[in-house]
Order: structure tokens, then sequence, then C-alpha cells
């Protein structure tokens, strides 16, 4: 063999010797990290090769294929779909679980593994949750987890409880009536309002949308001096104000005319709400001001008691929950929690999206939007 055909076979086996080792150094980087992820739940999925086509391919729709799914040393037979209407078309997107009856991850039998599409720093649902469970909303069960598939990493999600029936068994809680408002959902007929289009009838599941057109009716037709016993009848005004006044506070766009529940605990109850979905809440471009604007509450800011009503609500979140002595900590306690499994996010951490950054973020519209509230809240009128 002459000198240059010698150099050349070692060459090129010293290019396939550095592949070899550059690939096994990438496996170590990535892997690693991940199985040492010990403080959210860890769900290591295994679909079969014709169930995961049937998957991918159904991404906008949704059918369910069989998946095993390991997680503490357990093994759990589960029906896995896609999930979320804007998280489907983002690379990395949602899922729902239905586990076999009788099994449990996180005391949820069902639940949703939501990406948190305007999240980034995935912690917004844990700070949300606090603000109106503390203010005496139901709210859903969440935490965190770590999905693989068939060995690919997926990343970390938010594991969110569903609302269903299940959900008020557990709660002992009445329910008569169930309905998702949806996105576009409007408050009025004073323009086009096809409720079928942006509102979901959960229970009964059926297509009677008449008590919630009853409820739009006497929005639009309750007279303002009159609002608290005619609207009364058919909405939980003082619950709303609540709901609205946080929902302003923590620059929730996305909470006015969409991401909450209507329900009802008896035929002849009024409507009382659950908040839903909080990856855009905390969000310092929203611009709210003190009353996001919707047909429900430029209604009730028609009544002097109403509205007064309102200023306290704003004025009791403020001074007790939307403070940073409360909220920072749930932030640094979130952190610890979620840091390593989000370096190991390919779409976060992995991405080079820096969760000490996100968080000063959130941390400085906290502190900034109270300042603004507090010192502009005497002025604020209709």
């Amino acid at each position: 063999m002459s000198g240059n055909v010698l150099m050349k076979y070692l060459k090129s086996i010293m290019a396939v010797l550095c592949t070899f080792l550059l690939a096994s150094c990438e496996i170590s980087r990535v892997d690693g990290p991940v199985d040492s992820i010990d403080k959210v739940s860890v769900l290591d999925c295994y679909v079969s090769d014709e169930n995961y086509r049937i998957l991918q391919e159904n991404k906008f729709s949704n059918v369910s294929v069989s998946v095993d799914i390991y997680s503490g040393q357990k093994k759990y037979d589960a029906q896995i779909e896609a999930q979320g209407a804007g998280a489907r078309y983002f690379p990395k997107w949602g899922y729902y679980v239905r586990l076999k009856e009788g099994q449990t991850i996180e005391g949820e039998n069902q639940f949703n593994l939501s990406i948190q599409s305007y999240d980034k720093t995935m912690i917004k649902t844990a700070l949300a949750s606090y603000i109106y469970s503390s203010a005496g909303f139901n709210l859903f069960h969440s935490s965190h987890a770590f999905l693989k598939i068939n060995g690919n990493v997926k990343g970390l999600y938010v594991l969110a409880e569903k609302i269903d029936e299940n959900y008020f068994i557990k709660r002992h809680l009445p329910v008569n009536e169930l309905i998702k408002v949806v996105f576009g959902a409007k408050f009025s007929f004073s323009e086009k309002n096809d409720l079928k289009d942006n509102f979901e009838k959960k229970i009964p599941d059926d297509r009677n949308f008449n008590n919630l057109a009853d409820l739009i009716n006497a929005i639009d037709n309750s007279e303002a001096n009159n609002l608290l016993q005619e609207l009364g009848n058919y909405i939980d005004i003082k619950q709303y104000l609540l709901y609205h006044a946080i929902t302003t506070i923590i620059n929730n766009s996305d909470g006015f005319g969409n991401n909450f529940y209507l329900f009802k605990e008896k035929p002849n109850s009024p409507y009382k709400l659950l908040p839903w979905d909080f990856d855009k809440t905390f969000d310092p471009d929203a611009h709210l001001g003190f009353a996001g604007d919707n047909a429900i509450i430029r209604k009730l800011f028609q009544n002097d008691s109403c509205f007064s009503l309102y200023k306290d609500d704003l004025q009791n979140i403020l001074n007790n929950y939307f403070t940073e002595e409360k909220l920072y900590p749930i932030i640094d306690s979130a952190y610890i929690k979620i840091k390593d499994a989000y370096s190991c996010d390919p779409y976060l951490g992995g991405n080079g999206i820096s969760l000490e950054k996100e968080i000063s973020k959130v941390k400085c519209f906290i502190k900034e939007r109270r300042a603004y509230l507090l010192n502009n809240i005497d002025s604020f009128n209709r």
C-alpha cells in the first residue's frame, strides 16, 4: 500500500471514529440530564410504530391511540391524542391522556399535557392558580411533567386536570350544566352571535344553549338601575366582578371571551365561573388598564353599586394576593422544581431560552403592574 493511499485510509478511519465519538457525546449530553430529572414526574411513553404514525398524521384531529406509560417505576395503560387549539400548530404540541379506569398519575385519571404556548417560564399557571384560589375560586389541579415518547424527548409540560363530571364529583360540587367558553365568544346579541361556534356544551353533552341565550339576553336588556336583581338571576354578579378584577390585574387578555367555564349548580341557579388556561397571564404587553373589555363588564359598569364592588375587588387583590411577598416565593419554589427539566427541553433551555431571564421579566412585571395600579386606582372611573 502506497504512502498516499495509507494516509487516505487512516484519515477515513479517523473520520469514522470521530463521528462515532461525537454522536456518543451528543447522546450523553441529552440523555444524561433527562435520566437525572427527579423533581417533576417523568412520563416515559411507548407506542407502536403504526399507532405513532396515526398519532402524528392526526395532529389536527382528536384521534386517540394506545400507549404504555412508565412513571415512578409503575406502568400505566392509556390512550393519548393531540390536544389544544393553537398548540397543535407548534413543533412541540400538547396531548390529552386518558388512563385505564382505576389508574391515576398525580391523582388524575384524565389530564392534559399543555405546552403553555405563551409562557416561556412554565410557571404562570402556578401563579394565577394561587391568586384565583386564594380569592375563593375552585381551580383545576396542575403540576409539571416531563414527556418522552419512544425514547424521543418531547420536553416539559404542565399537567392539568380535565374539567368534567369527575372534577365536580371529587370536590362534592353539584353541577347541572357546564359550558366551556372558547375563542371569540361574545356575550351580546347586538351583533351576529352563533352560540354553537364559540361555546362548547360539556354537561349535559348536548347542543342546548337556551340557558346561555337567556343570560346573553339579560346582559343586553336588563335595566342598569336594577342589574343586581335582573341580571343576578342569570349570573353570579359578585363572583364575576371578582373574576374580572383578577383577570385584569394579571393582564390575562385571553380570559374575557375565552378560557373559562360557566356552570350551574342547579337548573335555576345563576351561572358561576371556573377559570381555565393561564399561559397568557402576567403579560407585560397586554395593556388592559383597570378593566379588560367585554359585553358583561360594560353592562355591569352601568350600575354604580357594581362599579363600586369592582373597585373594592381590585384593591383587595392588590393588597392581599398580587404582592411580591406572596408571589415571588411561588416563583422561586417552582424554579427549583423545574430548572433541570427546563434545561433538557429541546424547545426551551435546549433552544437557548434562559429560565432565569424569563423569570426576571415576570417578577419585574408584578412589581411594576402593582405599583401602577395602586398609584392610579383612585382616579379610575368608568
